[in-house]
């Protein structure tokens, strides 16, 4: 599901306010930053957990170099465990959401 968000958001930036992925992988197949300059200012959330065999840290770190490289910005929360979804990841993808909604908010006021 985290893969598909990125997928989703990255192809069409013009639809999302931002992006949440919850140990899912940047796509690797069908070009996902060819739309890399509409994309850039989309802010991104990435959620992984350190014992995680979906989605391990070596490509975490992957994915990190390569979305900073492309000019992104990005929040990036790990949490220990494997890939359970836990209150706490919820409790941080609803302060990041409400942290962009706000500012937003302020902007348009």
């Amino acid at each position: 599901g985290g893969t598909m968000a990125l997928r989703l958001a990255l192809r069409y930036p013009q639809w999302f306010a931002g992006v949440i992925s919850i140990g899912g992988a940047m796509p690797r197949r069908d070009a996902p930053l060819n739309r890399v300059k509409e994309a850039r200012g989309l802010p991104i959330m990435l959620a992984s957990c350190r014992e995680s065999e979906a989605y391990p840290q070596a490509d975490v770190v992957s994915d990190l170099r390569l979305l900073h490289s492309a000019g992104f910005s990005l929040a990036l929360r790990q949490y220990p465990g494997d890939d359970e979804l836990t209150t706490s990841m919820l409790s941080d993808m609803d302060r990041w959401m409400m942290e962009r909604i706000s500012a937003t908010a302020a902007t348009v006021s």
